[in-house]
């Protein structure tokens, strides 16, 4: 893909085509293609601003410049004009749509302060066109602020200059501007030479600002090329104290000079051929060399042999077009090959001259004279034989080599004469295709939870490279997926069986096994290859699970409540529904009076509707429960074998107790013991004992301790410690949450705090 705009600039390329013959001996010649990268519409102009903020004064007269606007676009020609217009428009200005210059177009009835908005548009001449939008704001400032102006006289907006031109201290030729500031008591003003978006706009910084009071001084930066950019556009600001601005677009032309020579544009040199015994005049080959200057009148180039060349005398070259001819007769087998030297030159009025010559490339060629035809080839055997071709052997592999001479060529058929010889090639067999199964049976279906005496599927396999079906075949059989070897094993005789029951119920089990198995060629030996088969294994459920409990514990149920519903009650069963709910619940047997007497288990809702499969409610009955911790035992029963359990249901009435519970820290159990000392004035003395081999990581160990008649809850309390903070212990000031640090020495610690 090429590009021609910035950054990489292929605007043409240039091309050495050889053109080869099927003769013998083969010609060829090659000649130069210069391609020109024609532009495409793929670049949008772009703004020489990010942002464009301007004031105008609120007296300023109709039909004077208030800002410009400059956009660029890199494309060429009709792709790169750009046309100017405005959007949103509020009526007070117009745009020139041709140099982006914005004027007054009625007067202003705003007050100072006021801020224009609207949206300025450029758009290139592409087809189809492409456009670029900025946002403008306009500020009117009090009538006496006026504008800074530049000052027209002896200054130009358009600046040619030579590629060459090399002056880097002074001012570009009419490349001085003066402004005023148009502020009588100061007439400070501040130029900018504005970095534009595009090497074209000065993004390179190619041209510097120089400046002293009044004046700007538009200078040199960097080297020209005009292979490079032909044409730049800069943006010249000033600004006065009012921070009034002004603007100017100056339009620098890069003219060609003759500065490059001629090269040859060979990635490998080329070498001609010329038939023995042909007349004086046939073409050998054509050379070419570039001129990289950007215009015709600089790009010239002509040819030359060496006058020391060895053998100038036995070819010539066309000046304008490089093709080399002979000059005689050539004998192959005198000399088949000479060496000449060809000179290109720059022969434009302009090109650079050395002691007076102009500069040259220099390259030499190869010519080498081709034999003609007048020997038949022969073979150097009448057989030849290949043995032991593998059957699989790739495309293009090697199987055997003919050869055949002749005095001329080396090739068995020359165009005139040949000759021939018989080929014998053996196939050998090899190893070359995986297994085939026999059809089986691959879905059954078998019991959960039970050994299955005997074989649940026998599978059978061939393999293909062996033809006679009814001799050993050498399979060996495997059960794939690794976690699956422990519950099946499969024989050489294909006999898969089960080593362990398997389980359909969650949350290890499945209903579905799928089971793939593996056979192997030639015993499973290196070389072997591999198939595989899928068996699908549907287990039929068992009731062999217990319901349990689904749901969120604990349940609050606050004190001095009239008795009502606490919850409702929500089983589950891992065994499939044929074997789960509906489900029965009731208070275990053991309850004690304070269960019973408070406590009870309907089937249905308040006014004993029925529930859904597998809920029950629970009720309170005494108006003033005592407050504590309760816990109900309840058990659950499956409506199908009976199977049941008995869950303790937690219904949280006052308080809450602190559950110590073990935990897993890097493989190795932690007991964490909370023992309650006492407490004094609201203080709670814990003793943490820990055990830990290795280090322990921070470790929540339990919250403080703390009695409220009032309430049961957290939220309303805040825990800190009594005496600062404790360097091996942190607490959570919200929760009590005691953390145990890592890296803790051993030892005995006792914490105090204070709740409120």
């Amino acid at each position: 893909r090429f590009d021609r705009d910035e950054p990489i600039r292929e605007k043409e390329e240039y091309l050495v085509v050889r053109a080869t013959d099927n003769g013998r001996p083969q010609l060829d010649d090659v000649c130069n293609i210069k391609v020109v990268i024609e532009d495409i519409n793929d670049n949008s102009p772009v703004f020489d601003k990010v942002t464009y903020l301007e004031s105008v004064p609120q007296d300023l007269a109709v039909g004077r410049e208030v800002m410009r606007i400059s956009a660029t676009d890199i494309d060429d020609g009709n792709n790169s004009r750009v046309a100017y217009s405005l959007e949103r428009n509020p009526g007070y200005f117009r745009i020139d749509s041709n140099n982006g210059v914005i004027f007054l177009d009625k007067p202003i009835d705003m007050d100072p302060g006021h801020k224009f908005t609207m949206t300025g548009r450029a758009e290139d001449s592409g087809s189809p066109p492409r456009m670029t939008e900025i946002e403008l704001e306009v500020l009117v400032v009090e009538s006496h602020k006026k504008a800074p102006t530049f000052v027209d006289g002896g200054a130009t907006w358009d600046i040619t200059l030579p590629e060459n031109y090399s002056n880097y201290t002074a001012a570009l030729p009419n490349g001085v501007f003066k402004a005023v500031s148009n502020v009588p008591e100061d007439s400070e003003v501040i130029f900018t030479l504005v970095s534009g978006a595009t090497e074209q706009t000065n993004k390179l910084g190619t041209f510097i600002l120089e400046t002293k009071g009044d004046t700007a001084f538009i200078k040199l930066g960097s080297a020209l090329d005009y292979e490079t950019i032909n044409e730049y556009t800069l943006t010249l600001g000033v600004r006065n104290k009012h921070k009034l601005a002004a603007e100017t677009s100056i339009n620098v032309f890069v003219t060609d000079v003759n500065d490059h020579i001629p090269s040859f544009n060979f990635k490998e040199v080329p070498e001609g051929i010329v038939l023995e015994n042909e007349p004086p005049g046939t073409p050998v080959m054509q050379v070419r060399a570039i001129d990289i200057d950007g215009t015709s009148a600089n790009n010239i180039v002509s040819y030359k042999l060496d006058e020391n060349s060895k053998h100038r005398d036995l070819f010539q070259i066309d000046k304008d077009t490089g093709n080399i001819t002979t000059l005689r007769e050539f004998d192959r087998e005198e000399n088949n090959r000479y060496q000449i030297k060809v000179i290109a030159y720059d022969n434009s009025p302009s090109a650079l001259k050395n002691n007076g010559e102009p500069n040259t490339a220099e390259l030499s060629f190869w010519i080498n004279i081709g034999d003609k035809n007048d020997n038949p080839p022969v073979f150097t055997q009448k057989i030849y034989v290949a043995e032991e071709i593998p059957e699989n052997a790739n495309t293009n592999a090697l199987v055997t080599e003919v050869k055949a001479l002749d005095k001329d060529t080396v090739r068995a058929f020359d165009g005139k004469y040949n000759d021939t010889a018989k080929v014998e090639i053996k196939i050998a067999n090899v190893n070359d295709n995986p297994p085939v199964f026999l059809k089986f049976n691959n879905n059954i279906t078998i019991q959960e939870e039970m050994i299955v005496e005997g074989c649940i599927a026998n599978l059978e396999a061939y393999d293909p490279d062996i033809q006679d079906r009814s001799a050993p075949q050498h399979i060996q059989f495997d059960v794939v997926k690794e976690d699956q070897k422990a519950l099946l094993s499969i024989d050489e005789q294909g006999c898969l069986r089960l080593i362990k029951p398997l389980d359909r119920d969650p949350p290890n089990g499945s209903p579905v096994w799928q089971v793939l198995i593996a056979a192997n060629d030639e015993d499973g030996g290196p070389s072997s290859l591999q198939s595989t088969a899928e068996l699908i294994i549907i287990l039929e459920d068992i009731n062999d699970n217990a319901p349990i409990l689904d749901m969120v514990q604990p349940v609050v149920w606050r004190e001095n409540q009239p008795p009502g519903k606490i919850t409702t009650l929500k089983a589950k069963d891992y065994d499939s529904e044929a074997n789960g709910a509906p489900f029965k619940f009731r208070i275990d047997d053991s309850a004690g009076p304070e269960i019973t007497n408070n406590f009870a288990i309907r089937n249905g809702d308040e006014n004993d509707n029925p529930m859904k499969p597998g809920q029950s409610n629970i009720f309170v009955y005494n108006y003033k429960v005592r407050p504590t911790d309760q816990f109900l035992s309840v058990c659950s029963l499956s409506s199908r074998e009976g199977l049941f359990n008995t869950l303790n249901y937690r219904a949280i009435v006052w308080s809450v107790k602190v559950r110590l519970e073990s935990i897993r820290v890097d493989g190795v159990e932690q007991y964490l013991c909370l023992q309650l000392q006492g407490k004094t004035n609201r203080s709670v003395l814990v003793c943490v004992l820990t055990y830990s081999q290795g280090e322990a990581p921070d470790t929540e160990v339990g919250r403080v301790y703390v009695e409220d008649p009032d309430d049961w809850d957290l939220p309303d309390k805040y825990f800190v410690w009594k005496n600062g903070n404790h360097p091996n212990f942190d607490l959570n000031s919200n929760t009590g949450m005691i953390t145990m640090l890592s890296h803790i020495p051993d030892g005995t610690y006792t914490l105090e705090f204070t709740v409120s």
